[in-house]
């Protein structure tokens, strides 16, 4: 009863005469209870249920326990445009939500599109998301870097930019204070391998440049964000890894400095793979063949030391979590090449798509993850075209992609804003 109870308590004002799905607050709701009224509250958004728990006081505690069903726990995919769109056409920017939860698309409001990008200036910066965090958004300008990381990127945060100027950099969240960027710097600048490190003071909002070792030389020829995932974890531990070569590496915050490199390769025949952390886990996606003939695409978590004074890389135990279903495999390779995926992870989630084209997401719930009878992982999978697709608009270099943990407390600003969820999108899960 987490979000459920704490949401339940501090709602306690009715509002009458609030339609929901087509259905008046009168006495036609009269005749929903129980089981009825459990079911048509589990196919509504979690927008819609803020709506709903306003029709009267059963609907009220049915939504509050919604929320408590682990269905409604799952994170959300966000599309949203990597720049403002032009002062005279500001319906083209293009923000959408999936809810797995209630398995539907929404189109946000322009609130967000507004509040994206810290400039609406047709030069502002274009919007990245930092892949391994998540929901970590970032815009890197000569003037300034500004970060977003709560779960619809409403509120922004500002710092000075870094003292060497980079293109391409590494971004990380790591913890709740320290944000460091590595790597990707200009050719002319004389460390490419050099680190910055924010501290981030709350009251009041203020921050702090500290001093850090630079990366790893094994990273020298390949110290940008093309060719290297990020990962951080809950105890001030920043993870590095190469996609191509498996070369690992972890920075420590408290000492700032780099543990001894390390190989995170799952087998001879893993060609590529990226990193996120979730719940004390670090997550890793990796394909298997070659870019021309895709074997396999398998999730695996890697127990870490407990004590990350260890001073060492390793890991204490590596678990496939899952692999992709064949049909969705070729799907995957409809272009017949894969060279690269981007891996959204979050809780016991992971959003995959192939960063070159971005014409499919797919998902995996490894929540119920483990051997199954027959011998296979048992978690979920499914996909979906990308949306925006539809609109006859090509999302490369268009649009970027996030992934979230949204509740009821999270949309409460968008209360006053048209919301569309009827945007059916062919998909299909396994």
């Amino acid at each position: 009863m987490e979000e459920g109870a704490v949401w339940k308590e501090e709602e306690e004002e009715e509002t009458a005469g609030v339609a929901v799905a087509g259905v008046e607050s009168s006495g036609a709701t009269d005749d929903l209870h129980g089981d009825l009224l459990e079911a048509v509250i589990s196919r509504l958004s979690l927008f819609e249920l803020l709506p709903a728990s306003c029709v009267s006081r059963s609907w009220r505690r049915a939504v509050a326990l919604s929320l408590d069903t682990p269905s409604r726990l799952k994170p959300w995919l966000i599309v949203r445009p990597s720049r403002p769109p032009p002062a005279s056409r500001p319906s083209a920017a293009i923000s959408l939500a999936y809810d797995p939860g209630s398995d539907s698309w929404m189109r946000l409001p322009s609130l967000l599109s507004a509040v994206i990008a810290p400039s609406s200036s047709s030069s502002s910066p274009p919007l990245r998301c930092s892949q391994g965090m998540g929901n970590l958004l970032y815009a890197l300008s000569p003037s300034r870097l500004s970060l977003s990381w709560d779960p619809l990127n409403l509120a922004w945060r500002h710092v000075g930019p870094p003292q060497v100027w980079r293109t391409d950099p590494l971004v990380a969240l790591v913890g709740t204070h320290y944000v460091v960027v590595a790597g990707g710097a200009c050719d002319f600048e004389d460390d490419p391998l050099a680190v910055e490190v924010y501290r981030l003071d709350d009251h009041p909002p203020a921050y702090r440049r500290l001093p850090c070792e630079p990366m790893p030389l094994a990273f020298k020829n390949s110290a940008s964000r093309a060719w290297l995932s990020v990962a951080a974890s809950d105890d001030h531990r920043m993870f590095v890894l190469a996609k191509h070569s498996g070369t690992f590496a972890s920075l420590d915050l408290d000492t700032m400095t780099w543990a001894p490199l390390s190989t995170l390769n799952p087998g001879p025949s893993t060609f590529f793979s990226v990193i996120g952390f979730s719940d004390g886990r670090l997550i890793q996606v990796g394909l298997d063949g070659d870019a021309a003939n895709l074997q396999a695409l398998r999730i695996w978590e890697l127990l870490l030391p407990l004590d990350p004074e260890s001073g060492t890389n390793s890991y204490c135990e590596r678990n496939l979590l899952g692999e992709m279903p064949r049909g969705m495999l070729e799907r995957l390779t409809y272009s017949d090449e894969v060279s690269s995926i981007e891996a959204l992870v979050s809780g016991d989630f992971a959003y995959i798509y192939d960063p070159s084209a971005a014409r499919d997401f797919f998902f995996c719930d490894f929540s119920s993850s483990g051997a199954a009878d027959d011998g296979k992982c048992g978690c979920s999978w499914g996909c979906f075209q990308n949306p925006v697709l539809a609109q006859g608009i090509n999302p490369i270099d268009k649009f970027v992609f996030s992934s979230s943990k949204v509740t009821i407390h999270d949309l409460r600003p968008l209360w006053n804003h048209e919301i569309s969820t009827s945007l059916p999108v062919p998909h299909s899960t396994s």
